[in-house]
């Protein structure tokens, strides 16, 4: 019987501290909205990692670590290509192109452990644990047992350890939470803090949310939230918003919504929220001029979170205007 639940906030740093302390083996697979990860162990040590996010392949590894030239990962590449993949890259680099076993091995070190340390940053998901030989189990998962793993493993609760304390490590700064409906508005704010090198946690789910700040880390300062009310909203969605700032009473709490009637300001005001910013109107963002409707919401959106924090001043009439 596989090992099957939910994951919150480092959730998945205390699995893998289990998977190392019993020396479990089998194939852990963890997914959030459409990211998968897969992470195989033998005896508690991490022997192979997948993810459907985008990392650099194995030759474009080898390349930046110097290893390899890229004409000769091309050359690689076209002989494979030529072969039909009956050969993996990596066994085709070693064997024709004198790259040594022991550097394939250190790139792919490198590399599950960033899966890895990407996949603890998820703000939650499901997993499955099938226990089993890895052999055995991973063609329940279509992973190709013949792929390169590593032959002697990093100890699953290490990379734990490691993860958290990266993470911890940007605990310093204030991280933002965003959570609105529309994705071109949450793709747009979320790019924005990500371009000024703020860590960002995306939840498009609002009935996430509170799992999210309810499971944030004591140690980490308040962060600053981002939410969005519908446009005509009732008491449930006020509610939602005091939910909020009693799970973070510090936090910065900025509330986007379509409505432009002055006592909804008024009212977001009453239930804590630090600033009310309208979101541009659909008719607006489908629209000849959305880019430039999309920028002056975000500059307005941005002035409205920093002055909460107490970061800058908003020019008068526009933060929340």
């Amino acid at each position: 019987m596989p090992l099957e639940g939910t994951l919150s906030y480092r959730d998945l740093a205390h699995l893998l501290q289990v998977v190392g302390a019993s020396k479990k083996s089998g194939v852990l697979e963890i997914r959030y909205e459409d990211r998968l990860a897969r992470l195989v162990f033998r005896d508690g040590r991490l022997i192979r990692a997948e993810s459907n996010q985008r990392h650099p392949e194995l030759g474009e590894l080898l390349v930046q670590a110097g290893a390899l030239t890229s004409r000769d990962l091309q050359r690689a590449l076209g002989r494979q290509s030529a072969e039909g993949e009956g050969r993996r890259i990596g066994t085709l680099l070693c064997e024709e192109f004198g790259v040594a076993p022991e550097t394939v091995q250190e790139v792919l070190s490198r590399q599950f452990r960033d899966i890895v340390f990407e996949v603890l940053r998820w703000p939650g998901g499901t997993f499955r644990f099938e226990f089993g030989e890895p052999d055995e189990v991973m063609d329940r998962f279509s992973l190709n047992p013949s792929a390169f793993i590593l032959d002697v493993g990093i100890q699953a609760g290490f990379l734990a350890e490691e993860g958290l304390a990266r993470e911890d490590a940007t605990l310093d700064s204030p991280r933002i939470v965003v959570e609105l409906a529309d994705p071109r508005l949450r793709d747009a704010c979320a790019q924005m803090w990500r371009r000024k090198r703020k860590k960002v946690v995306v939840v498009p789910d609002p009935g996430r949310l509170a799992t999210v700040l309810g499971d944030w880390p004591t140690e980490a300062p308040s962060p600053w939230v981002i939410t969005g009310i519908g446009p005509e909203p009732d008491e449930e969605a006020w509610s939602r918003i005091e939910e909020i700032r009693t799970l973070q009473p510090a936090c910065v709490l900025v509330v986007v919504g379509a409505c432009r009637d002055a006592g909804v300001r008024v009212r977001a005001a009453d239930v804590g929220a630090d600033a009310y910013v309208p979101a541009p109107c659909p008719a607006d963002l489908d629209g000849p001029h959305a880019e430039a409707h999309l920028d002056v919401f975000l500059l307005r959106l941005q002035r409205a979170v920093e002055h909460a924090a107490g970061v800058e001043e908003p020019r008068a009439g526009e933060a929340g205007a």
